[in-house]
């Protein structure tokens, strides 16, 4: 109701800057312009505040205030000189209001009081923006040391383990490479995340491992019959194959210090083996002396079993006793190739299941076996859903209304458009919040928006950029027309911009892109020369410009309501609900400059989809995929591609049977490759579906929501490899985080 409220005013708000003439920004007043500095000794009016810049990079402009008021845009090196002169015995505090763009300003002398003459020693100096690269070292031994190198120079010698970090930082959206330039004696390091492009920020996670100098384990097998193998293991791994009375010597050396066992994997054909001299520790030389000595007569067994669920390509990988892995691709039955001794145990585990299906085992163990294992059952079922985190409206995080994303501590984060709590008045704004949700469940609200000039009814896809949270606001803010914020992870929110509606765009309902230069940029459903929405640029420095209107050419693209992604060529692509050559929804590709292209007019009409409803992603292929809400053979939604030249093609039409889903959204690329998505309707309760598709259109529903989901948002895929999302709950009062 409240959100209803919000628009309504909007309305009568537009309406009145219409009838009034409004719509244009005003430019703030008290701007001064660098000049040259003056000396003296005052006058009654005041005593004049200046000094010199230097570093500032020609084409670039740095903002000064001085005491919060006066401000001065300094556009080239030199003496500058405020326009306003302080008060005898007055004070000044002189601060960077703008940083210049890829460049950090400090000011030094910028303070004092009690003036009594001309201030013309504030020091103003620029340099580039730049990032340090550091890591840590683990595994030197002794008085070792290790020399590392950035980008083939700027060597840092380590000589105990721990933090380093490189004199040298790198510059803003350089690219870094760590080497080793020296390795320690008698120790060999390797260099982990030591790679980065495009960077934005001082990088950390630069690991170096060392580790001692490695000995060979080996020995000699004896009684082994002509024709026959015996394989041996170290340490239960690294399998070496005997075909004769020889020595052997496994490939995989163990280090200074470490330990070695011996063990048989597989026996020859009617004898039996055993290991002397199989074990030691505290190793610091090549062992030769391990002996297998085979003889008399043994009976072996195999073990086998049946696989069954696996559907289309799916396989399954399974070990018997945690080695032989075995990888079976069809339902039916198995055999592991190694087999177990007379009277020896089996243990079968899998190792590796398919995307979104669990596969368990039963009859899987046994000890003191005297004859082949038939039963073992390898049973694969599709995963099952699960509810991490269930929340309702005030003083809850509310209903969702975005994606959620992991972020770099590996908590979920999200957004609601109801609910939030008001701590300092102890009742709730009840317009929206930003939550945090641990793996574990627990759910925080880290700021609820809606106080005072605050923004209201979050909504789109939240980014983490320069390790805080970014997104939009549909309303609230100075002007009622929405916000772009920024929130810490500890729940700290600065409005960066206000929409003013007219020009500046107004009602943001989709989240910020990461541009190739560092930027950010979104687009707005309304305002703009048109008043159907602008695309604009939000600079690193949290400058907000306008760069085009919707609607501006004929079917252009109108009220753009969903996110950008970043091109393989530099430029942006979205999509629109509306617009178009026949107003069913257009695709556009734009430049970081603000010129746009309408690629696709959607059609509709069977044929085609229609108002294409979530943002669009880019395949592995490098082609553009994304989904209509209606539209195709059934009305009920398609999932389409765009080549590089704009030719669209439908490769699938929802809603084919009762089951299937309809009113498709939010695509993800899984980790095998294939697209996963949400649907609105349809599946087993007419509640909506999680379904897979293929680049080439192949399509099954993975799973099919209860009854009492209200709006679905897309999916990702965590580091954990399970898939996570949000949805609303059917009464429109709350909402719950899934995992699937």
């Amino acid at each position: 109701m409240k959100r209803n409220v919000y628009r309504l005013v909007y309305l009568i708000f537009s309406v009145v800057l219409v009838a009034c003439g409004g719509g244009g920004g005003s430019s703030p007043a008290g701007s001064g312009t660098s000049g040259g500095g003056s000396s003296g000794g005052g006058s009654s009016s005041g005593f004049t505040i200046g000094g010199s810049i230097s570093g500032l990079a020609s084409g670039t402009s740095v903002v000064l205030n001085n005491s919060g008021g006066d401000s001065l845009t300094i556009t080239a090196n030199g003496i500058f000189t405020f326009s306003t002169p302080v008060a005898a015995n007055g004070s000044y505090v002189i601060t960077v209001a703008t940083q210049p763009t890829g460049e950090i300003c400090t000011a030094s002398n910028g303070t004092g009081s009690g003036v009594v003459a001309n201030v013309s020693n504030i020091s103003v100096i620029c340099s580039a923006t730049s990032f340090t690269v550091s890591g840590t070292v683990s595994g030197l031994t002794g008085s070792e040391q290790v020399t590392l190198l950035a980008n083939g120079g700027n060597p840092v010698t380590v000589t105990k383990n721990g933090a380093f970090n490189f004199s040298t930082p790198i510059a803003e959206n350089a690219s870094f490479s760590v080497t080793v330039g020296t390795q320690p004696v008698g120790e060999v390091c390797s260099v982990t995340n030591g790679f980065g492009a495009g960077t934005v920020a001082n990088y950390s996670k630069v690991n170096v491992a060392c580790s001692a100098s490695t000995f060979t384990i080996g020995g000699n097998v004896a009684g082994l019959a002509a024709g026959e193998q015996v394989t041996l293991f170290n340490n239960g791994a690294n399998p070496v194959a005997v075909t004769s009375n020889s020595g052997f010597t496994f490939s995989t050396p163990v280090a200074l210090g470490g330990s070695y066992n011996v063990t048989v994997g597989t026996l020859p054909v009617g004898q039996v083996c055993s290991v002397s001299n199989g074990t030691g520790s505290n190793v610091s030389a090549n062992v030769v002396g391990v002996g297998v000595i085979c003889s008399g007569t043994a009976t072996s067994y195999y073990v086998s079993g049946n696989v069954s669920g696996l559907t289309g390509s799916q396989q399954v990988t399974l070990l018997d006793n945690g080695t032989d892995p075995t990888t079976i691709a069809s339902n039916g039955s198995f055999t592991f190739a190694a087999p177990i001794a007379d009277s020896a145990g089996y243990d079968v585990s899998v190792l590796t299941e398919p995307i979104l299906t669990t596969c368990n085992v039963t009859n899987g163990s046994g000890s003191g076996n005297t004859t082949n294992i038939i039963g073992v059952n390898i049973s694969c079922l599709p995963s099952t859903g699960s509810v991490l985190s269930t929340f309702l409206g005030s003083p809850g995080p509310g209903v969702p209304s975005g994606n959620i994303i992991e972020g770099i501590d590996g908590n979920f984060y999200g957004v609601t458009d109801s609910g939030g709590i008001d701590a300092s008045a102890g009742g709730e704004y009840d317009e929206g919040a930003l939550y945090r949700i641990t793996s574990a469940g627990v759910t925080t609200v880290l700021h609820s928006f809606g106080n005072g000039s605050d923004g209201a009814f979050p909504e789109g896809n939240l980014i983490q950029y320069m390790g805080n949270f970014y997104g939009v606001t549909y309303s609230g803010g100075s002007y009622g027309f929405g916000t772009i914020y920024k929130i810490t992870p500890s729940g700290n929110e600065t409005v960066v911009y206000n929409f003013p509606g007219g020009a500046a765009g107004s009602a943001p309902t989709s989240g910020l892109t990461v541009g190739n230069d560092g930027n950010l940029y979104g687009v707005t459903t309304q305002g703009g020369t048109n008043s159907v929405g602008v695309f604009y640029q939000l600079t690193a420095a949290e400058v907000f410009t306008p760069l085009y209107s919707f609607g501006t050419n004929a079917n252009d693209a109108i009220n753009p309501a969903h996110g950008l992604i970043l091109g393989e060529d530099g430029n942006f692509y979205g999509i629109s609900y509306s617009g178009g050559s026949s107003n069913l929804g257009a695709l556009y590709q734009i430049t970081p400059s603000g010129t746009e292209s309408v690629w696709w007019s959607f059609k509709g009409g069977g044929s085609d989809g229609a108002n294409p409803g979530s943002p669009l992603i880019k395949g592995l292929d490098g082609y553009i995929y994304g989904t209509t809400n209606s539209g195709g053979s059934n009305n009920n939604g398609t999932f389409f591609r765009i080549t590089a030249s704009g030719t669209e093609s439908v490769l699938y039409n929802f809603g084919v049977t009762s089951n299937d889903g309809k009113v498709p959204a939010f695509l993800v690329i899984g980790s095998d490759g294939n697209f996963y998505g949400v649907t609105e309707l349809g599946g087993a309760v007419a509640s909506g579906t999680i379904f897979q598709i293929t680049s080439n259109g192949a399509e099954k529903i993975v799973y099919s929501f209860a009854s009492n989901t209200g709006k679905k948002f897309g999916l990702i895929q965590a580091s954990d490899g399970h898939f996570y999302g949000a949805c609303g709950s059917a009464a429109g009062t709350g909402g719950e985080v899934f995992k699937f």
